[in-house]
């Protein structure tokens, strides 16, 4: 009687195996967009990309603006110093 009670129930059906999913340390970043279920449609998985050339061009364009502020700040430093030593 007591191995009947750990069976699962017929109207319940057959237990699946819990679902792993391993996520990488290191390297680009994943975002899921669908809440995993365990439902009876099939698991879907989507992600979008973009062109090397488009992704370098962000890049770029970044960087240069990090570059430009570093300038504005050495100069705006350089600036105050200067004011403050003259007067």
């Amino acid at each position: 009687m007591a191995a009947d009670s750990l069976r699962p129930s017929p109207k319940h059906g057959r237990r699946r195996p819990p679902i792993r999913i391993e996520v990488p340390r290191t390297g680009q970043s994943f975002t899921f967009t669908k809440v995993l279920n365990a439902g009876q449609e099939p698991l879907t998985a989507s992600f979008s990309t973009k062109r090397l050339k488009v992704y370098r061009g962000e890049q770029m364009a970044l960087q240069v603006c990090a570059f430009v502020l570093g300038l504005l700040m050495l100069w705006w430093q350089w600036l105050r110093r200067e004011l403050a030593a003259s007067g």
